[in-house]
């Protein structure tokens, strides 16, 4: 996205015969100058009025831009993720898929594929469940209870301690920090773990899939839940 705004503030930069400097905003606002008025900016840029007949197949190829541009900002949010020079940290060949559940060959733990609350092969349908960490215990209790409705036919899920949570952060990608391909529609958002905090009874271990932290929070906070539960 960063390189195809750059190439929009080059075209733009190179219409008026003059070079300049334009933010990916400046650039965007002077092909859709509904957005600077809105602003209550100066008054848009026309290509008719700076641009030189020489210029014709310029304005050819930022159309080309353009459309491209607007279809980036209307796709679905997704994680964002490094280049190929940055090894994963979760490759998918990692995990085993398996319905409404996850090996991992590396742990030999078995996740369930969606966070708690979503559902489907791809979780697309639901929402996710966010409670403090008492309720995320009996969430983990409530599943067991139904393992052919809640528990993927399995009754022995529990809360990830941090270490096995933060296994599943992918390091070259944030908002979510996890391979979405392997565990869609995971929120960007602090999940508990069952881990206690050591210090002080009062809180307890999360890892954030934001940016991948991991951190104590206090156990009456709202975060969301992802279950765990031994390989067979």
């Amino acid at each position: 996205m960063a390189v195809l705004f750059a190439s929009i503030c080059r075209f733009l930069a190179g219409c008026s015969g003059t070079p300049e400097k334009l933010s990916a905003s400046d650039a965007l606002d002077r092909i859709h100058p509904a957005g600077r008025r809105a602003r209550g900016g100066p008054a848009p840029f026309f290509f008719g009025a700076n641009m030189k007949p020489t210029s014709r197949r310029r304005a050819r190829a930022l159309s080309t831009l353009l459309a491209a541009a607007l279809a980036a900002l209307s796709a679905p949010a997704g994680a964002a993720c490094n280049g190929a020079d940055i090894n994963p940290s979760t490759p998918d060949a990692r995990f085993v898929v398996s319905g409404e559940t996850v090996s991992d060959t590396a742990t030999g733990l078995v996740w369930k594929r969606c966070a708690e609350g979503l559902t489907g092969a791809d979780c697309a349908g639901g929402a996710a469940l966010a409670g403090s960490w008492a309720e995320a215990l009996a969430r983990v209790a409530a599943v067991n209870a139904a393992p052919a409705t809640l528990g993927a036919n399995s009754s022995d899920w529990r809360l990830p301690n941090r270490n096995e949570l933060a296994s599943l952060v992918e390091r070259k990608c944030a908002a979510p920090a996890i391979n979405a391909t392997i565990f869609p529609r995971t929120p960007a958002q602090s999940f508990w773990t069952g881990s206690p905090y050591a210090q002080h009874t009062a809180l307890a271990w999360y890892v954030d899939y934001n940016a991948g932290d991991v951190g104590p929070a206090l156990k009456t906070g709202a975060k969301n839940i992802r279950l765990v539960r031994a390989g067979q």
